[in-house]
């Protein structure tokens, strides 16, 4: 199943989380992401096999939490939240006005697409202003789901462990977060590797940002080059810990 992101260009979030199913983990973000004022209307899961497609709308949030945790923890889903027009912005702030889904497709990271439309300027969209709130939401579900790493990109999907140890040379981590339990040593090697961006301490973890929209002070030092050397961190250590 191909997750049915929405009109170009999408913002994702990506999210692994050793050890933990993506219905788990999709569940954990369903429930802050529903916390902040989004609201579950339809979801569809796979389940591994023939014809093992499963459709369904929710009328509350408490329909969509049942739906979830009837998951089988191999399944891949997909699920449509609306935010509500009229709430307070202090509700809204890390969702935007954006149309969430969240989902997995094949792999065990979980990703929360959201329309561009708030990168686009001639749609009314401030990349600047519409970044610092997507960092912010970012850092925040990474704080409160702490997976083992995670990203934020547009149109380009984070790699499983899996993918990354196939081939590491990833364009995902140009803004990007590493939990400690991955311990120290790639921390310090993924600074050195970024030795220009932005870096920040967070609950549980590290964030690292190149791109200026994503990180308080505007700092922008993109680098493919870079995010392929994380990649290949990253699978060493994963690798390495089978």
């Amino acid at each position: 199943m191909k997750l049915a992101y929405p009109e170009s260009p999408y913002l994702l979030f990506g999210f692994y989380k050793q050890g933990v199913g993506a219905p788990e983990l999709g569940l954990r973000l369903l429930e802050l992401v529903a916390a902040r004022g989004a609201t579950p209307i339809s979801g569809i899961a796979r389940v591994p096999g023939p014809n093992a497609v499963t459709g369904s709308s929710f009328g509350d949030l408490a329909e969509a939490l049942v739906w979830f945790r009837g998951l089988d923890r191999e399944s891949f889903f997909e699920l449509e939240l609306v935010v509500p027009a009229g709430r307070k912005k202090a509700e809204t702030e890390l969702l935007g006005n954006w149309r969430p889904q969240i989902g997995a497709a094949y792999t065990p990271v979980v990703s929360i697409s959201m329309g561009g439309s708030a990168f686009e300027p001639h749609a009314g969209g401030s990349p600047d202003r519409e970044g610092r709130e997507a960092y912010a939401r970012f850092l925040w579900l990474c704080e409160e789901a702490a997976p083992t790493y995670a990203a934020i990109s547009v149109e380009w999907d984070l790699e499983s462990p899996e993918e990354l140890i196939e081939d590491p040379r990833s364009y995902a981590f140009h803004d990007f977060y590493l939990g400690d339990a991955l311990g120290p040593l790639i921390h310090s090697q993924a600074i050195s590797t970024n030795k220009d961006a932005f870096s920040q301490r967070t609950g549980g973890g590290l964030y690292i940002s190149t791109n200026r929209w994503f990180n308080p002070k505007s700092i922008h030092t993109p680098s493919d080059s870079a995010s392929g050397k994380v990649g290949r961190l990253l699978a060493d250590q994963l690798s390495s810990a089978r």
